[in-house]
C-alpha cells in the first residue's frame, strides 16, 4: 500500500469556512483539536502553504491568554503557521508510526 499528499495548513476556525478570506475568527488552542479536520468546501485557505488540495486542517487564527512579568494579563489573538505546524506534524507524525505497514511518499518542498 502506498500513501502520498500535500499536507497544509488551514484557516478554519469557529465552524467558520474561512477559505479565500482574510477574517479574523478567533480560536483557542482547546478549540484547535476539534476543528482540525472540518471544513465543508475542501478546500484550501488563502493563506495555507502548499498543495493543490486538503489534505489536513490547523488553525491560522490563535486566541490564547498573555501575563507579563508584572501579572498584566491579556488576551492575544495571533495569525500564522507557527501554531500550526506543530499540530500538523503531530498529526502526521501520529498516522506515520501507526501505520508501518503503508509506504509514503515524502515530498520536500
Amino acid at each position: 500500500m502506498t500513501f502520498g499528499g500535500n499536507y497544509e495548513l488551514n484557516g478554519k476556525q469557529s465552524g467558520i469556512d474561512n477559505v479565500g478570506g482574510d477574517d479574523k475568527y478567533d480560536i483557542s488552542m482547546s478549540e484547535a483539536s476539534t476543528n482540525i479536520m472540518n471544513n465543508k468546501y475542501y478546500r484550501k485557505a488563502k493563506n495555507s502553504n502548499y498543495g493543490e488540495f486538503v489534505n489536513i486542517y490547523a488553525p491560522y487564527y490563535v486566541k490564547y491568554d498573555y501575563c507579563d512579568i508584572n501579572n498584566k494579563c491579556r488576551t492575544i489573538v495571533n495569525r500564522g503557521t507557527s501554531f500550526s505546524a506543530p499540530i500538523v506534524a503531530g498529526v502526521i507524525a501520529t498516522i506515520m508510526s501507526e501505520n508501518n505497514d503503508v509506504k509514503f511518499i515524502i515530498r520536500l518542498f
